[in-house]
């Protein structure tokens, strides 16, 4: 079976975390969100998939790449002018003669594909949409009785969409070219107004589309509550519901609170609290600070003595998503970004020129040292290897070897 992924939009209630990455990137348990839809994908048949693209294209093909990890062959359309979330269907499935599904890439979903597919065909549908029951909340799309979709009523049953669809060829035709249309608004009309068949399948298995700051939080909340069991989460686990990631670092003094995921080479600092809380890749989480229910974005400083509730913590950026507000932070002892280049304050510099002219009066003594080790060690007086610095990163360190009888006076001094 094929799939067409939507993942061009602009995420504008996204914003701003989608000022500078596309929405299908944005991390859910330290995984973009499109990756495990793939994962779906892969485990339910589907062999070939092509994903849209607007904003943002190149970090997309880049982290996806042509599909040899999940086993699919992923090809990549890309939308020079936005044709909504119908429109760019008959770009890229004009010539399919085969159902195929279509996806959000924000969305998150455990439905067994092969039953939706099977629902589409036993009804003959030109559109079938995937739906969960709504018991409260605004609602998406509503079905009568049999489970046709109804289109501007106000009665029937009230369903949430989960962001997949089946589409067949005959719905596809009905897409103008070149021409902006979306699948509610203006596909789904049309085809009611051509007499085809419009169902919506309402699915058992959770899943929700990450559409909103809110939702984002709410999943990452769900896929470490275990709610989302399908998801393949990253790291492996410590304790119950706690997992760490290769070269996380949490000193022993820190307090984890399940569930709690720790991103790749991120670093929990002493007396640090994490509760309930995914800490991104390459975070640093200063002494005494303090994250409960929140997510914390990749390459994000946290300061020391900091307290983040309910929030999304993007680099200089905190978002308060019950009360919709960001603020920008512009102190990098409080927030910053781990990978910011450091700036050199005035008295540093006057010590390092301080440390050059020491170097330079010393150097009858250290010169002629240095010489005969080099001499000795056959034009390698160094050793070096890895340690983790800092920031959590790799780091050279590079040692004097001290070999011969210069090398061991030297290390008898």
């Amino acid at each position: 079976m094929k799939a067409v992924v939507l993942a061009g939009g602009r995420g504008r209630r996204l914003r701003p975390l989608t000022f500078e990455r596309p929405a299908a990137l944005l991390p859910v348990a330290n995984r973009p969100v499109v990756e495990y839809l793939l994962d779906h994908f892969a485990r339910h048949g589907v062999d070939e998939a092509t994903l849209i693209l607007h904003h943002c294209p190149y970090p997309v093909e880049r982290r996806l790449g042509d599909g040899t990890r999940w086993g699919l062959r992923l090809d990549y359309a890309l939308e020079r002018i936005p044709l909504g979330t119908a429109g760019g269907l008959r770009l890229v499935a004009g010539g399919w003669s085969e159902p195929f599904i279509v996806a959000a890439g924000t969305a998150l979903t455990t439905s067994d594909l092969a039953k939706a597919a099977a629902f589409h065909r036993d009804r003959e549908a030109a559109l079938t949409m995937v739906v969960a029951a709504a018991p409260d909340g605004p609602v998406d799309v509503r079905l009568d009785e049999e489970g046709s979709l109804e289109v501007g009523a106000q009665g029937g049953r009230g369903f949430v969409s989960l962001g997949l669809a089946i589409v067949s060829p005959d719905a596809v035709a009905l897409v103008p070219p070149r021409r902006r249309f979306d699948v509610l608004a203006d596909l789904v009309p049309r085809l009611r107004a051509a007499g085809l068949p419009v169902w919506g399948y309402v699915s058992s298995e959770p899943g929700l589309v990450v559409r909103t700051p809110r939702e984002l939080l709410v999943a990452n909340r769900r896929a470490l509550a275990g709610e989302l069991p399908d998801l393949v989460l990253p790291g492996f686990e410590i304790a119950p519901r706690i997992r760490l990631c290769r070269g996380a670092r949490v000193h022993p003094t820190a307090h984890l609170s399940p569930p709690v995921l720790i991103g790749v080479n991120a670093v929990v600092g002493r007396d640090a609290v994490v509760e309930a809380a995914v800490i991104g890749d390459d975070v640093i989480v200063e002494p005494g600070s303090t994250v409960r229910g929140s997510v914390v974005l990749p390459r994000t400083h946290l300061g020391p003595g900091l307290e983040v509730r309910e929030a999304i913590v993007n680099r200089s950026t905190l978002g308060d998503v019950s009360a919709g507000t960001w603020v920008d932070v512009e102190d990098p002892q409080i927030l910053g970004d781990t990978r910011a280049p450091f700036r050199t304050s005035p008295g540093s510099l006057v010590g390092r020129a301080a440390a050059a002219a020491l170097l330079v009066a010393t150097a009858p003594v250290w010169l002629p040292c240095f010489l005969a080790v080099v001499i000795e060690g056959r034009g390698r007086p160094f050793r070096s290897r890895l340690i983790v610095g800092a920031r959590g990163h790799p780091v050279p360190l590079h040692r004097v070897a001290l070999r011969g009888p210069v090398g061991r006076l030297l290390r008898c001094l």
